[in-house]
């Protein structure tokens, strides 16, 4: 059955699951509209390949990936998620509803126990130009032909993928204000930490140029790019060049996650 909203899975516990269809069905989510692949065995699943299975082989308006232990709430149902996503502008690819926009800063609707250093960091609006949305909630608009880098894999910095290469194809990313439960914090040990560095030289051989209407911003994650689009002399040149000032965003938002985010 073809659907606006269809919602994939990655999942090794049976009670997490159940859990997760009982509030999506309180918030007037469908049963059809979900697809759970089981790695309850082996992890025969990861979520950069089965982004792009799913995305090559969808009928569906949106496809969305989720963790397993995020809850549905009362006040943000099925008509409201497709509210939201009705007032995005067309060439919008990825979406979040928690992540890192172009000027580094954090925003997040999800309901959690992570303390953040900002401080409050909920938000009530639509966000545009989103470097990295969090990987437990991610919205892809079908027709658009984003895609997950096919030389990574694994289970960590596919959210920060898929939103830089959305802007590498020239289409927007965004954060929405629709708010659920997530009952982690997010794994930081040795498989992160592994799939980090992947990820990081992975992403050093390539550069992200974004226009914006108020100037332009590069997104150069690591390595020699980095090390020359920071001189003054360059960044000077660039500003002539396209007579806007450069909104140059040094960092990849998994970079310095750890460092940033304080955990209970």
């Amino acid at each position: 059955m073809i659907n606006r909203l269809h919602f994939n899975i990655i999942a090794n516990s049976h009670e997490h699951v159940t859990e997760l269809l009982r509030s999506a069905a309180r918030s007037g989510f469908k049963e059809d509209m979900f697809t759970v692949f089981w790695n309850d065995i082996d992890d025969i699943y990861e979520p950069y390949s089965k982004i792009n299975e799913i995305l090559e082989s969808s009928k569906n308006e949106f496809e969305i990936l989720c963790h397993q232990d995020v809850r549905f709430l009362a006040d943000f149902g099925c008509t409201e998620l497709l509210d939201m996503l009705d007032l995005l502008p067309r060439n919008v690819s990825v979406i979040g509803i928690a992540g890192v926009t172009l000027d580094n800063r954090w925003y997040c609707c999800v309901q959690d126990e992570t303390i953040w250093p900002e401080g409050d960091v909920s938000f009530s609006e639509l966000k545009m130009g989103v470097t990295h949305v969090d990987e437990c909630f991610i919205c892809f608009s079908t027709k658009s032909k984003t895609f997950a880098s096919r030389s990574l894999s694994g289970f960590h910095c596919y959210g920060t993928d898929v939103s830089l290469n959305a802007l590498s194809l020239g289409h927007q990313t965004a954060l929405i204000p629709f708010s659920l439960k997530h009952l982690s914090t997010g794994n930081f040990g040795e498989d992160f930490h592994r799939s980090l560095e992947e990820f990081s030289n992975g992403w050093s051989k390539r550069a992200v140029g974004y226009t914006q209407r108020d100037g332009y911003c590069v997104i150069a994650p690591s390595g020699w790019c980095r090390r020359f689009l920071r001189r003054k002399k360059v960044q000077s040149f660039l500003t002539r060049l396209w007579k806007k000032s450069i909104v140059f965003y040094p960092n990849i938002f998994v970079s310095d996650r750890l460092e940033r985010l304080k955990l209970k």
